[in-house]
């Protein structure tokens, strides 16, 4: 009897209040079903979220995650439902990793994402175990230089597998292992592939980097744009079949260059270039212009004509910054890439009575700071100033000789 009332109260509880609104996630372990809603967006992630076997996470269209730690971000045995919508896309920023499997062949792992924006991630998938499930569509996928590499996104037993108008930009490349005769297959429809992956090696006998794809298996590939790609995209290593390459876009590459688009390792088996296009199929989405968003950890420090720009994980080292002042650019390349980096601008001018505004850009982010500020005191200004400020380039110090060059700055001298 005491185990029927307790039944029937857990019924009466999930009719009365449904799935679990998750209001403070920071990740941690999902059991039953757990909703991350837009109003309770921005959710920041401190640890990785584990999907139990049976357990679902919904994430509602509008939903901001942000992940801050190393590891990966989701790792299901069970379901990961991203559903956002065209108007209301979720957005997933700074991942090193995005999902990883823990499923098995009795229990698979279900990943379902759609209209999802992943910007600044190192790479999609590591899968440790088999089993998955995977329908990826409408979504951006933009990688972070300054990430660590992957060999590759691993997808080993996929069991229909389909990607359907995404775009790829900046990632390691996909690599399966696909057994047709279990009725496993791999569908990549109508995405845009942007450069080449950023893959630390490439598969087999021959190492190559570059691929975006590198199969063993049953795997469909129609309809697809490759652009700005230097180096073959697909590799064949192995399987059973001729690899049929069906009316997909490869820069106005025609039927006679397979070989630059793509090269075969261990099988004995064909590569067909089908009836390629001559520019990309309408289905495939345009090359997205995406606002990044804006760092808030910059610290900036003038020392007379050189803007000091200090910040952590900013990008890779040799990337250039540059930074808009008045009209004019600046540029410089970053020469750390440590925890602190510091970027240093030379020859800066701050003249006219207008300049109020510094705009830095780069891959990954831009920022617009606010140089007309006021300062408490003396001693605050020239810590951002480090000689102090002048009215115009002719204008001299009354009292002794000044230690360091004064930036020229009217409007900062107008306000303080």
């Amino acid at each position: 009897m005491k185990h029927l009332i307790r039944i029937i109260v857990a019924l009466m509880l999930a009719v009365s209040f449904g799935p679990l609104q998750a209001q403070a996630f920071s990740g941690g372990f999902v059991d039953g079903v757990v909703t991350l809603t837009k109003a309770n967006s921005p959710y920041t992630l401190t640890q990785t979220v584990q999907i139990s076997r049976g357990s679902t996470l919904r994430v509602e269209p509008g939903v901001v995650l942000r992940v801050k730690h190393e590891g990966v971000a989701f790792k299901a045995a069970g379901s990961l439902e991203l559903l956002g919508t065209a108007v209301e896309k979720i957005r997933i920023e700074s991942a090193v990793t995005l999902f990883e499997t823990a499923g098995d062949f009795s229990t698979k792992a279900n990943f379902k994402a759609t209209f999802v924006e992943a910007l600044g991630i190192g790479s999609i998938f590591t899968d440790l175990n088999q089993g998955q499930n995977i329908s990826f569509s409408d979504s951006l996928f933009m990688g972070d230089v300054n990430q660590k590499k992957a060999s590759y996104n691993w997808l080993s037993f996929c069991t229909q597998c389909s990607f359907e108008r995404n775009v790829f930009n900046g990632l390691p490349g996909f690599r399966f292992w696909v057994f047709s005769s279990s009725g496993e297959k791999v569908n990549f429809t109508n995405n845009l592939f942007i450069g080449n992956s950023t893959s630390v090696f490439g598969f087999g006998d021959t190492h190559r980097n570059g691929e975006w794809i590198t199969t063993e298996g049953n795997i469909s590939l129609v309809g697809n744009s490759f652009i700005r790609f230097a180096k073959p995209v697909i590799q064949r290593h192995d399987g059973s079949a001729a690899l049929v390459l069906d009316g997909n876009y490869f820069d106005a590459l025609g039927a006679s260059d397979v070989s630059k688009i793509a090269v075969r390792d261990l099988s004995n088996f064909p590569i067909t270039l089908n009836a390629p296009l001559t520019s990309p199929s309408p289905l495939t989405p345009a090359e997205p212009q995406i606002k990044f968003p804006t760092r808030a950890d910059f610290g900036w420090k003038f020392k007379g004509s050189t803007l000091e720009i200090r910040t952590t994980k900013l990008t890779a080292s040799g990337d250039v910054i540059n930074i808009l002042i008045a009209g004019k650019t600046y540029s410089t390349s970053i020469y750390s890439n440590t925890n602190q980096v510091t970027l240093r601008f030379n020859g800066v001018t701050l003249g006219g009575n207008s300049t109020r505004k510094m705009q830095i850009s780069s891959f990954l982010f831009s920022n617009e700071l606010g140089l007309d500020e006021t300062f408490a005191s003396c001693q605050s200004l020239w810590n951002r100033f480090d000689g102090g400020i002048a009215k115009a380039s002719t204008s001299k110090n009354k009292g002794v000789k000044p230690k360091k060059k004064a930036t020229v700055y009217p409007v900062g001298y107008a306000a303080n």
